[in-house]
Parts: structure tokens; C-alpha cells; sequence
């Protein structure tokens, strides 16, 4: 069940940005977190879902640089940084990704996961022109996962 409270964002530190979100995917991941289907999270019992975030960025701290985030996510000292499902986000700055030019934020946001789910293994495992890759399922994930397999 969906419920609009006011949540508090994480503490500020060097390594934090704040953006004020344009667009939210919502995923399956999202759906089996708000239904508890893997169990309580660290997040539960207030969660914010989204997780395929775009949006401007509001403040940066000084080792930060402008960018979009993708993940929510909790800290070692307890905050919690929570996802895109509203209006502003705050976390740092390893989950940001610049969107490149010419790709405007609603076209950018459901990208995210599949880019973090499929093409950023593609990439560690050397994935290049004429290698066989297996796909297991043609969800929205799968279709992404052809698509960057023939385009590397």
C-alpha cells in the first residue's frame, strides 16, 4: 500500500548530493519490497520504492560531481537513504551516473536498472563483438539484455 508521509533524508557529509527527482521507474524488485515477499528489509517499515531515478541535482558536497542516481540504500551510522518515489533524493555520490547528452530524464530512467543489471556485467566479463551470450528469460531485463549484447 502506497501512503504519502514526509520521510528525513540522510545526513549531509563530503561524499553527499541531493537531487530533485523528474522521473521514477518503478521495477519488480520495487513491488516484491513493498510487499514483503522477500521478507522485511532494512528499510521496512516505511520504505520509499523506485529505484530507476533521473533528476537535477539540487546540492553537491565537495567530492561530488553533478550527476543522476539509481539506488536507495542504508548507512553504516543508520541513515537510510530511501528511493525515487518522491520529490527529492539524497544519498552519495557512487550512485550517481551522468546522463549523457541528447537523452532527456524520462527516457533515461528505466534504463538504470537494466544498465546496473545487465550491461555493467557485460562490461566486467569482457563481454565483446562475437561472443555468445545466454539469455534466460525475455522480461524487460531480457530485452535489454539482447539489445546490449548485439550493440557491443
Amino acid at each position: 500500500m502506497l501512503v504519502k508521509k514526509e520521510i528525513e533524508l540522510k545526513t549531509w557529509d563530503q561524499d553527499t548530493m541531493e537531487l530533485q527527482i523528474t522521473h521514477c521507474g518503478l521495477c519488480g524488485i520495487d513491488q516484491h519490497v513493498l510487499n514483503e515477499d522477500w521478507g522485511r528489509t532494512s528499510l521496512s517499515p516505511c520504505c520509499v520504492v523506485g529505484h530507476e531515478i533521473a533528476g537535477i541535482v539540487t546540492r553537491v558536497e565537495k567530492l561530488c560531481h553533478a550527476g543522476v542516481t539509481t539506488t536507495f540504500n542504508t548507512w553504516p551510522n543508520g541513515d537510510t537513504t530511501y528511493g525515487g518515489f518522491a520529490k527529492k533524493w539524497r544519498g552519495g555520490r557512487r550512485y550517481i551516473q551522468k546522463i549523457p547528452k541528447g537523452l532527456s530524464n524520462e527516457d533515461a530512467a528505466p534504463l538504470f536498472c537494466a544498465v546496473s543489471c545487465v550491461y555493467t556485467p557485460m562490461v566486467r566479463w569482457g563481454i565483446k563483438p562475437r561472443s555468445v551470450v545466454g539469455v534466460l528469460g525475455m522480461s524487460g531485463l531480457g530485452n535489454f539484455a539482447v539489445l546490449f549484447a548485439k550493440a557491443m
